[in-house]
This record gives structure tokens, sequence and C-alpha cells, in this order.
């Protein structure tokens, strides 16, 4: 045999080795990444048709390959290219994992937070601002009027909060179970470690980490407009539980930006607009929230948004239109409750005290004594 012959013969048993080297690393790395990424699966792919080539290299018999690749380039192989050609070309795509939402319908039970936890950090969280307010009360600072305003409504709803414990308890369970049903809807999109620290942490009633993962969420989908949206209202929500109102009031307004025809992200929006004083923008967005809902005829709605808009007529000092947007409220709620109704009681209470500042004392009486 000469000395080309067993050149040959050598080059055929090397390409065999490292095809059965690159198969055998192939198989380890299925056990290891059992579902792998889009670029993972194109790495096998070339790992495969090297390996199948390398292998073929020393088969007895001879295989051709003619045709084209999505009919746009001609391909003529042969031999062990012809193999490559074969594995690498005309290997199917993966399949596209089906989202799984069988996490969405698990059990969400919040078993690490109490109500003594909930009284504990309700207190330190009023303490916390009743300093807050000293520091600004002793503060020779100008223009501070607002966040004095801003700082009293968020010790008022702690002190809400503590006055009426365990009603306010069971809202932050809610919130907390609701919270963990919003953050299942993005698994398969983010890390399971990541969304599974997340979950972990709410069921302590810890949202900081949430707030996070939504923030990454928000950041990456950002081409994902709807889901960019819903990760911002969700973070709107998450600062107002936690009486972030300037922090809720940006990732509503960011949520209406994104989806300007969703109506409960208008009405947020304009409810936290309200909040931190910015009338006009929740005059406007609540305006939008309410077309919408009269279009879908959701008449509960409708009439909240008719007397949150009174309201905020109400702080401007445009009495008179305060009084004509509850009324309206108080005309389309009677369609849906009965006269005794908690609901109804507020509206007239409500236009009591429109009427009083009008001046109109007789009148604000009357409407005090059917509330």
């Amino acid at each position: 045999m000469n000395s080309t012959s067993k050149l040959s013969n050598w080059e055929k048993i090397t390409g065999f080795a490292f095809g059965v080297v690159f198969l055998a690393t192939l198989l380890a790395l299925t056990v290891f990444i059992p579902e792998p990424s889009p670029s993972q699966y194109a790495t096998f792919k070339t790992i495969l048709a090297i390996a199948a080539a390398g292998i073929g290299g020393i088969l007895a018999g001879f295989i051709e390959v003619k045709g084209s690749i999505k009919k746009k380039v001609s391909v003529r192989a042969g031999g062990a290219l012809a193999l490559f050609v074969i594995v690498f070309f005309f290997t199917p795509p993966p399949p596209e994992a089906p989202q799984n939402t069988s996490i969405i319908q698990q059990n969400i039970e919040i078993t690490g937070y109490t109500i003594e936890q909930h009284e504990r950090i309700l207190k330190e969280r009023e303490a916390t601002l009743r300093e807050d307010l000293k520091q600004l009360y002793r503060s020779e600072r100008k223009n501070l009027e607002l966040e004095k305003q801003l700082l009293e409504k968020k010790l008022a709803e702690v002190e809400n909060q503590l006055a009426n414990l365990s009603q306010s308890f069971q809202k932050r369970i809610e919130f907390l179970e609701n919270t963990i049903k919003e953050l299942r809807t993005f698994s398969g999109e983010v890390s399971e470690q990541l969304l599974a620290e997340a979950e972990a942490a709410l069921r302590r009633g810890e949202t900081e980490q949430a707030d996070q993962l939504f923030q990454q969420i928000e950041e990456k989908e950002k081409r994902s407009i709807e889901r960019a949206a819903k990760a911002a209202f969700e973070r709107g929500k998450i600062a107002k539980a936690n009486l972030d109102y300037a922090n809720a009031y940006r990732h509503f307004a960011r949520a209406v930006g994104l989806s300007p025809d969703n109506p409960e992200y208008l009405a947020f929006a304009g409810s936290m607009a309200g909040t931190v004083a910015k009338h006009q923008k929740a005059i406007e967005w609540k305006e939008k929230a309410l077309a919408i809902y009269l279009k879908q005829n959701r008449t509960t709605d409708v009439a909240r948004l008719w007397n949150n808009l009174g309201a905020t007529w109400h702080v401007l000092g445009e009495y008179k239109k305060a009084i004509e947007y509850y009324e309206k409220a108080l005309a389309s709620d009677l369609n849906t409750y009965d006269s005794q109704h908690p609901q109804i009681a507020i509206y007239w209470n409500n236009l009591g005290t429109a009427w009083k500042s009008l001046g109109e004392y007789k009148k604000a009486i009357g409407y005090y004594e059917q509330a």
C-alpha cells in the first residue's frame, strides 16, 4: 500500500473519530440543556452536521445531493459533504415551546406575611412619615406645600390602615396574590429563577424584587408595547400600594403613553394625577376613560369616574361643575343600587359638601340628611 492511500485512510479515521467525539458532546449537551434557545439549537445543528460528515467519510458508498435551499441557492455535493448539507440545511426547525399556562393556574397562597408583620410595617411607616413631616415643617425651604400635602396624605392613609387593620391586611394579601398572578403571566419570558425569587419575596410581603423584575420586563419588551404597558401599570400599582405616589404617577403615565386607549390605565393615571395635584392631567385622563366606558356601557365604572371628576372640579373650586358630575354619578348608580346603599350615601354627602362650598347651607343640610 503506497503512502498516499495510507494518508487517505488516516484522514478518514481522524474524521470518523472527530465525528464520534462531536456526537458524544452533542448527546451530553442535550442532557444538560433539554430545551435549547434558538442560538443553542443552531450550534447543536452545526455540531450534528459535522459529526455526520465525519462518520460518513469512512462509510462505503457515495451519496450525491442536488437541490436548492429555500428556492434561492442551488446546491450540489457528494460524499461526506453531502451528509453535512443534508443535516445542516434540511433539519427541521425546533418546535415552538407552548406557553406555560399551568403555572398561572397554580394555587396562590400568601403564607409568609402575617397581620402582626403588616401592623409592624404600618407603624414603622407611620413613624417615618411623622418624622419626615416634622423635618418639613421645620424647614425654611420654599415651595414645600405640595410635598407637605403628599406626606399628610400618606400619613392619613397609614393611620386609616392601622385603624382598620384586619381590612387593610386582607387588601394587602389580595394585592400580593394578584401581583403573583400577574407575575406568572410572564413565565417563559424571563429567568425562571428570578421569577421564583420574586414570587417567594411577594409571599413574604416584599415587593421590591417583583418591581425590579417588572422593570426588566418593561425594558426588555419595549418592542412589545402592550406587554411593556402592562409591566409599567403593575409597577404603578406596586408604587401606589407602597404609598410612593410620585413613582406611581410616573409608571401610570408611562402605561397610558404606551397604551392610550386602555380605560383602566387612564382611570388609574387620572386618579394618581389628582393625588399629586396635577389636576388638569387628571381631568384629561379621566374624561378619556369615561368616554371609553360610556361606549362600552360599563355603568359602574362610568358612575365612579363621574364622581371622581366631580371631586377634581371640587378641588379646583369649580363647585357647580362638581355638582353636575356628582348628580350624574348619583343618577347612574341609582339604576344599580337602592337608595340605602353605602355608595349612594357617598354621592349625597359629596353633593352636600359642594353646596356647602357654594354657601347654600340649607341645600347642603338636605343632602347630608339623605346620606
